[in-house]
C-alpha cells in the first residue's frame, strides 16, 4: 500500500507531505485546489511522462517521492530483475525533473530508469482516471480487458504469429511477376557475363599498369641496358677487366701493409660483385623482347578495366569483383525463385495450421471468459444502480491479427427492452463510470496490486447511483488501499479516512496543501460540498447524518 507521498515544487504545491491509511480515504477540495496534482504528482513519481511544464513557476526542478510497502511476489520480482535490494517490504521511489526536462529516477536511492519506475508501479498501484472512460470507449481496447480478466496467455500464439508475418514477408520480398523477373534476369545476365569476361583477380590493375609503363620504354631500357652490358664484360677495357687487373696488382703488394691488404680485399669484393652485376645484366639484356602485340592486349585489358569502373561507379578491380558476386547471388536467387517461393509457402501452411490450432483455443477461451464477465459486471452494475442493464460480450471472427482471430466489442442495453448496442451510441457519462468501476472492481479482484486510486469515478453521477458507487469503493477497500478524488458527500462520507485539498494565497504566491479531516472539520466539509459556501444547520445535520451512515 501507499505509505507516504512527498511533493516538492510541484505546480501549486511548494511543499508537501501526505501520509496514507490503509482502507478507503477521499480527497475532497473545491475546484482548482490542486486534487488532480496529487494524482500527477504520484504519476511523476512512477515514471509516466510528465511535461517539464509541471515545475512550480519560479523554480528550478521538481521532486516527487512515494513510499510503498509492499508483500506481493510481483512487485519483488520486478526489483530482483532490476538488482534493487528491499528491507521490510519497504520500497520508495522518486523522480526528480530539472528545468531542461531531464529527470533523475531512483528506487531506495539507486539510479534507474522512467521505464523501470513504470515497470514497477503496475505491480504496486493501478490510476483510473477521467480518461480510462474514453479508453472504454476504444473497442479496440475491449479484448485487453477480457483477456486480462480470463488471465489469458498468448505467448505461444504471438510466436507462431510472429513467424507466420515473417514467412509472409519473405514471400513478398521473393515474388516478382514474370515479366519483371524476365528484364531483371537479362539485365543480370548481361552484367554477369560482361564482368566474368574481364576475368578480373586482386591487383589486376596495378600489375597491368606496371607492365605497361614497362613495355612503353621497352627501346629506351634496350639501349640502356645494352650499352651497360658492353661496357661492363664486353668492351676491351671492360669495367670488369679493369677492375680485375687493380685487384690482381694490389693482391700481390697486400702482405707489406695492413692498409694495402684492407684494400685489396675490398677491391676483390668489388670485383666479384661487378662481375655478378655484368652477368645479370647480360641476362636481363639478351631477354629483352619488343612485343607490341602484348603491349596492345594489355592497353585492351586497361581500357576494359577502366570502362567497367566508370559504368559500373566502382573505384578499383575489388569493387568490382565484389558487385560481380552480389549480382551472381542475385542471379542464381532468381533461377531459384520458384523452389524458393514453395518451401516458404509450404513453411506458411504449416505455420498457419499450428497459428490456426493455438488461435481456435484462445477463441474458446474467450467465449468462455467472455459468458462469465457478462454474468460478473452485471451483478456489479446492479449493485450500482443500474440492475436492468444487459451487458454483452460480443465475439466475432476476424483475420488473423496479434491477440489471435477474434474481434471483441462491449454491447450494453441499460433498459428494458433495448437490443444491446456499443457503448459509445448509448452509454451516458454515469453509465459510463459505473461500468468502469464494474470492471475495475471484477479485475481488482485477481490482481496482485494493493493501492486503488479513483480520480473523479463519480463524474456524471448523482443521487441514489453515488450512493451505490460509495458503497462499491467502500468494499473494495476491504482487501486493497483504496483513494478517491471525489466532488460527492455521498462518497466522501463513506471513506475511512479524509483528506482535504486547500489552496492558499499568501504573498501573491499560491500553494496546495493537503490535511487530514477528522470530528467538526469533516462534518464541515461535507457540508460544504452538499450545500457550497451557503452552510447551515441543517447542511451540517445532514453532514453528520451522511457520516453516521
Amino acid at each position: 500500500m501507499l505509505l507516504n507521498l512527498h511533493i516538492k515544487n510541484v505546480a501549486v504545491i511548494k511543499q508537501l507531505n501526505i501520509e496514507f491509511k490503509e482502507g478507503f480515504s477521499a480527497l475532497t477540495g473545491e475546484t482548482g485546489a490542486g486534487k488532480s496534482i496529487v494524482i500527477d504528482a504520484l504519476n511523476m513519481a512512477l515514471g509516466e511522462r510528465i511535461n517539464k511544464d509541471i515545475i512550480r513557476h519560479g523554480e528550478d526542478k521538481a521532486l516527487s517521492e512515494a513510499v510503498f510497502q509492499i508483500d506481493n511476489d510481483e512487485t519483488y520480482g520486478v526489483l530482483e530483475e532490476l538488482g534493487i535490494e528491499h528491507e521490510d517490504g519497504m520500497v520508495i521511489v522518486s523522480r526528480e525533473i530539472n528545468s531542461d526536462g531531464k529527470s533523475a529516477c531512483r528506487i531506495n536511492g539507486r539510479i534507474t530508469t522512467a521505464s523501470a519506475l513504470r515497470d514497477l508501479a503496475k505491480t504496486v498501484l493501478n490510476i483510473h482516471g477521467q480518461h480510462d472512460n474514453q479508453y472504454l470507449l476504444n473497442q479496440s481496447k475491449h479484448i485487453m480487458f477480457l483477456d486480462s480478466y480470463g488471465k489469458l496467455e498468448l505467448n505461444q500464439y504471438k510466436k507462431l504469429y510472429d513467424k507466420r508475418k515473417e514467412i509472409l514477408r519473405e514471400i513478398e520480398l521473393n515474388s516478382i511477376d514474370n515479366e519483371e523477373k524476365q528484364m531483371k534476369t537479362d539485365m543480370l545476365t548481361y552484367q554477369v557475363n560482361e564482368l566474368q569476361k574481364a576475368n578480373l583477380v586482386p591487383g589486376m590493375e596495378e600489375k597491368l599498369e606496371t607492365r605497361q609503363n614497362y613495355l612503353s620504354e621497352i627501346s629506351n631500357i634496350s639501349s640502356v641496358v645494352g650499352n651497360a652490358k658492353y661496357k661492363l664484360s664486353e668492351a676491351d677495357k671492360s669495367v670488369y677487366d679493369v677492375l680485375s687487373g687493380i685487384s690482381s696488382s694490389f693482391d700481390s703488394i697486400s702482405q707489406y701493409d695492413e692498409t694495402l691488404k684492407e684494400l685489396s680485399e675490398r677491391l676483390n669484393s668489388v670485383t666479384l660483385e661487378v662481375e655478378d652485376i655484368a652477368y645479370t645484366v647480360a641476362s636481363f639484356a639478351d631477354g629483352i623482347v619488343e612485343d607490341t602485340g602484348e603491349l596492345d592486349e594489355i592497353q585492351g585489358n586497361l581500357s576494359t578495366i577502366y570502362e567497367l569502373k566508370r559504368k559500373y561507379k566502382k573505384s578499383s578491380v575489388e569493387e568490382l569483383m565484389m558487385y560481380y558476386s552480389n549480382i551472381k547471388q542475385q542471379l542464381d536467387d532468381i533461377e531459384q525463385n520458384d523452389e524458393i517461393i514453395n518451401k516458404l509457402n509450404e513453411q506458411l501452411k504449416e505455420t498457419e495450421e499450428q497459428l490456426s490450432v493455438c488461435a481456435d483455443y484462445i477463441t474458446e477461451k474467450r467465449k468462455r471468459s467472455g459468458k462469465a464477465l457478462e454474468e460478473h459486471i452485471c451483478r456489479e452494475l446492479e449493485q450500482l444502480d443500474m440492475p436492468y442493464c444487459k451487458f454483452v460480450v460480443n465475439i466475432t471472427d476476424t483475420d488473423f491479427n496479434s491477440f489471435g482471430k477474434d474481434d471483441v466489442e462491449f454491447l450494453i442495453s441499460a433498459n428494458p427492452g433495448e437490443e444491446p448496442k456499443p457503448l459509445n451510441k448509448i452509454a451516458s457519462g454515469g453509465e459510463m463510470s459505473r461500468i468502469m468501476l464494474a470492471i475495475k472492481s471484477i479485475l481488482s479482484d485477481a490482481d496482485t496490486v494493493n493501492t486503488l486510486v479513483f480520480d473523479e469515478i463519480d463524474a456524471g453521477v448523482s443521487g441514489r447511483a453515488a450512493d451505490r458507487i460509495a458503497e462499491k469503493l467502500s468494499k473494495l477497500a476491504s482487501n486493497k488501499q483504496v483513494l478517491c478524488i471525489t466532488h460527492l458527500a455521498q462518497i466522501a462520507s463513506k471513506a475511512k479516512n479524509h483528506y482535504l485539498v486547500e489552496k492558499n494565497v499568501t504573498d501573491d504566491k499560491t500553494n496546495t496543501t493537503v490535511k487530514l479531516l477528522e470530528g467538526n472539520d469533516r462534518v464541515c466539509e461535507i457540508a460544504r460540498i452538499m450545500g457550497g459556501h451557503n452552510v447551515t444547520e441543517n447542511t451540517l445535520n445532514a453532514a453528520r447524518e451522511l457520516i453516521g451512515e
